[in-house]
């Protein structure tokens, strides 16, 4: 039976495996080939299949912290959540549709140079136009983007601010200045 879905899967467009993916809960891997792509799937279908102590190994293999008394949907969406983080977006603390949403940006961000990049970091006042590493530009404005979309508690919290420090902001304002805070720190600890 799996056999016969992977060779349907396997007339699938390269956008259909994307989202078929997706619709398993996993964040593709920016710029995935068709190939590529199909693996993945057919590798969370398989997963899904493995018997509970072997898909245990398979989260020690990829690190993915999984507690003993966990079942396979557990695991399953621990391992989906660890796919969204190699991406640099906590799905744990996200809702799923902003998630997406936000999937879609840092694959936005992908497609353009680092000139281009480094171009929208001084058009956002963001502190990293002097990075020249494309993976870091991206990464770095990934996790700003995520933090415009996090619950301002969980903001302040990965901040380390306190409430009571807000002193009469609007609530924007010190969104504003807690992603500005955090992203001098990003760019301090990068270049210790």
């Amino acid at each position: 039976q799996l056999l016969e879905r992977v060779r349907q899967l396997k007339s699938k467009t390269s956008r259909e495996l994307l989202n078929e993916y997706k619709t398993l809960g996993f964040a593709p891997e920016p710029g995935a080939s068709k190939t590529a792509l199909l693996a993945k799937v057919v590798e969370a279908w398989v997963w899904a299949a493995l018997p509970l102590s072997a898909l245990r190994d398979v989260c020690k293999e990829r690190n993915v912290a999984a507690k003993g008394d966990q079942r396979r949907p557990e695991l399953l969406q621990l391992l989906a959540a660890a796919s969204w983080e190699q991406r640099g977006i906590p799905l744990r603390r996200l809702d799923p549709v902003v998630a997406n949403g936000l999937l879609d940006q840092a694959d936005r961000l992908e497609a353009k140079s680092v000139t281009e990049l480094r171009a929208e970091c001084r058009r956002k006042s963001l502190p990293f136009a002097s990075l020249a590493d494309k993976r870091e530009l991206i990464s770095c404005m990934t996790q700003v983007i995520v933090w415009n979309h996090l619950p301002l508690e969980a903001l302040e919290a990965a901040c380390g601010a306190e409430r009571a420090l807000r002193a009469g902001a609007g609530e924007a304002a010190w969104r504003a200045s807690l992603v500005q805070r955090q992203a001098r720190r990003v760019l301090g600890e990068g270049l210790e």
